[in-house]
Order: structure tokens, then C-alpha cells, then sequence
């Protein structure tokens, strides 16, 4: 989990991180979430369990509604 200040993106580093050290960019996803993008992001999360893929969510704090959700989903697997 990465706390950031306004205007920080990791994206590019850590998707440096997932060819260098990590299973390759074929099996990192990111999403930015926003109103609507919570079904897409359980779909990721569960897919990448099963699959091994780095999943990486961005704006969380835009659907902070959906968290409870998220939390679900990781206990679930």
C-alpha cells in the first residue's frame, strides 16, 4: 500500500519492479478506480489470486464506499 502526497504516481516504478524482480508486465494490471470501477477491480483482485498477476489500485480514496468490498474480497481468498 503506498500513502501518497497529490500528484505522486508509482505506477511506472513499480511496474519497473514487477520486469525486473516480479513475474513480468504481462501479469501486472492497474486500475484507476472511480465511480463505477469497483466490479472491474474485485474482477482483477480475484483473477490475479488465481492467476499470480500484481494488482495495483489507484484513487482508492475516490470510492471509499466500495472499501468494505475490497476487504471482503481479500479475506475471501
Amino acid at each position: 500500500m503506498f500513502i501518497l502526497s497529490p500528484g505522486a504516481d508509482p505506477q511506472t516504478e513499480v511496474q519497473k519492479l514487477v520486469e525486473s524482480h516480479g513475474p513480468g508486465s504481462g501479469k501486472f494490471k492497474f486500475l484507476a478506480l472511480g465511480q463505477g470501477m469497483g466490479d472491474q477491480a474485485k474482477e482483477f483482485i480475484e483473477s490475479g489470486a488465481i492467476r499470480g498477476w500484481w494488482v495495483m489500485l489507484q484513487n482508492c480514496h475516490l470510492l471509499t464506499s466500495w472499501l468494505s468490498t475490497l476487504e471482503a474480497t481479500i479475506e475471501g481468498l
